[in-house]
């Protein structure tokens, strides 16, 4: 089962966004407690039908940022203000970092994570400049990172290597060469001309994030563990795995 919210406020609002980096993630908890919630009332079609050991989260972009946060990373307001005066045009929620501080006054380290998420797996995500080696080391369950190495947006040299290194759980990485930040998109940024790539980029990535669901979610290694006979012989692809001590989960 797959829920995919329509949050309430857009990324793109101005009077919002400074909140909306930590709503978010509250949001995710919210829909989740509903829909465990719909899963124990008979009365529902839902009943019945939800393994509350068994639940990821992903998201792309904004949403693998939130998605990071959910799965446990912690974002730390001092490595915010060091990035931003050293890369004020380099991260768009740099401007709005006065709004962001005043949010939690005398608190430097947020948490939002979700304990009941059981693998992550965040599609060019950022957030790197707040997070760094001690955030990203907070998370605890076993992570994909996806990225591409055409993306400006999110350039996998400052988001997803970073992060990938500093995690310390089963964690894996891909990156596609022809990929930009778009290309996880049904239409790769529904730009025709990218249509033939999207379709080949798809039939990479759909394979790989099947078999890491499967494997942390189903306890399925369809692929093996650490999937390598399904990711590593893709043509054009950068796959790196870490296996924690104590196995796949």
């Amino acid at each position: 089962m797959v829920v995919a919210p329509d949050l309430q406020k857009s990324d793109f609002d101005p009077d919002y966004v400074a909140e909306l980096q930590f709503a978010r993630p509250l949001d995710i908890r919210y829909v989740l407690d509903q829909v465990l919630a719909l899963n124990e009332d008979v009365a529902s079609f839902l009943h019945g039908m939800i393994d509350p050991n068994s639940i990821g989260i992903t998201g792309m972009s904004f949403g693998g940022h939130t998605t990071l946060m959910v799965a446990g990373a912690t974002p730390n307001l001092d490595y915010l203000a060091d990035y931003c005066q050293a890369n004020y045009d380099r991260w768009d929620i740099c401007p709005l970092q006065d709004e962001i501080q005043a949010l939690y006054p005398g608190q430097r380290i947020i948490d939002v994570s979700d304990p009941r998420m059981k693998a992550a797996l965040p599609i060019v995500p950022d957030g790197y400049g707040w997070f760094r080696e001690s955030g990203m080391a907070k998370i605890k369950i076993p992570i994909m990172l996806m990225g591409g190495e055409k993306d400006t947006t999110c350039p996998p040299d400052e988001q997803q290597r970073p992060m990938y290194r500093d995690i310390v759980s089963t964690k894996y990485l891909f990156i596609q060469d022809d990929a930009d930040h778009l290309s996880y998109l049904d239409g790769c940024g529904y730009d025709i001309d990218t249509l033939p790539t999207c379709s080949a980029l798809h039939a990479q990535s759909i394979p790989a994030t099947t078999a890491f669901w499967m494997l942390h979610l189903k306890n399925d290694p369809v692929c093996g563990d650490p999937l390598r006979t399904c990711v590593p012989f893709l043509p054009g692809v950068e796959f790196t795995s870490t296996v924690a001590d104590g196995g796949a989960g």
